[in-house]
């Protein structure tokens, strides 16, 4: 049996942005498929997301801005709180 660990996906459906609980998809033969499906509540997490990298482009753009792959930006910073899952 595989141990449920968060996942995150996207929906080309809504266009939103998934969190939750979440395990790999396996074959009959016992082999990982690289997919993973979600168990149980998921959250849509579009709006933190959104958040997070409009944050993230402010800092780079306020600080002279390396972009994406820099060393001195290459750093996230999350500050949405997901208290959901328990």
């Amino acid at each position: 049996m595989s141990k449920a660990t968060l996942g995150v996906g996207f929906s080309p459906l809504s266009y939103r942005i998934y969190a939750g609980k979440s395990k790999p998809i396996i074959r009959k033969d016992g082999t990982d498929t690289g997919l993973r499906q979600f168990t149980g509540q998921k959250v849509d997490v579009t709006e933190n997301a959104l958040k997070v990298v409009f944050e993230y482009l402010k800092v780079a753009a306020e600080e002279g801005g390396g972009g994406f792959g820099s060393e001195e930006h290459g750093y996230i910073r999350w500050t949405a709180t997901m208290d959901v899952f328990e």
